[in-house]
């Protein structure tokens, strides 16, 4: 069986890749490795998708998913978690302030 890789350049509202929920279906029902089931007929953006289930980015991946959003970067020096709060309200603007990520 050949192997296929799939890469996406595109983290924003842009790309063409979408989150599809889904949970791991046990090996023994699989003779090619691992499979998954999917949970929800619904689609989301990935980067929304990821932000609600807690990703964990580096200052520099805040960075390029502001950029990627088209979303602007304060001149000067920004803390992480004020260029978080700013890709969480630029991506999640319907979201609760009190949530707990």
């Amino acid at each position: 069986m050949p192997i296929q890789v799939f890469f996406n350049d595109k983290s924003g509202a842009d790309s063409e890749w979408r989150f599809v929920e889904s949970e791991r279906v046990p090996p023994m029902t699989s003779l090619h490795g691992v499979c998954l089931r999917r949970t929800s007929i619904h689609l989301s953006p990935i980067l929304r998708s990821a932000l609600l289930h807690g990703i964990f980015l580096k200052k520099d991946e805040v960075q390029a998913c502001l950029l990627s959003e088209g979303i602007d970067i304060p001149q000067g020096r920004a803390l992480k978690n004020q260029l978080v709060d700013l890709l969480i309200d630029g991506i999640l603007p319907d979201i609760d302030e009190d949530r707990d990520f």
